[in-house]
């Protein structure tokens, strides 16, 4: 699996500002309309935190309020975020995405990557 976040996000969580940001995107895009409530300002204040428990209680069931690299709640943000993107993607497209890496020498991996990084930004 792709590297998502790097430390800990949240509640006694690193906090880096980079991984903040990521996951302040992907909760409001778990969160749909409601996404207006969490400012993708790299900083996990009340509402991120909030949003974490939100987000953990209704699909991990486990609540601790920290997103960590590799754990089961940055992994269902991730796979659900992935799931909504191919969702809008012409099925044709999507099933050659799955299959195909970019280029025969780039790992299949490297794509989701430099997505990812694309999140850190502000």
């Amino acid at each position: 699996m792709s590297t998502i976040i790097f430390k800990s996000v949240g509640h006694d969580g690193v906090n880096d500002a980079e991984d903040v940001r990521v996951v302040q995107r992907l909760l409001n895009g778990y969160f749909g309309v409601q996404a207006g409530l969490l400012k993708v300002d790299g900083i996990a204040g009340p509402k991120t935190i909030a949003a974490i428990n939100d987000f953990q209680g209704c699909v991990t069931g486990t609540v601790d309020g920290r997103i960590d690299p590799n754990g089961p709640a940055i992994k269902k943000l991730a796979e659900l975020h992935v799931k909504s993107a191919m969702a809008g993607i012409n099925p044709k497209i999507a099933s050659l995405l799955k299959q195909t890496p970019l280029s025969p020498k780039q790992p299949a991996g490297a794509l989701l990557d430099s997505y990812w990084a694309l999140l850190r930004k502000s």
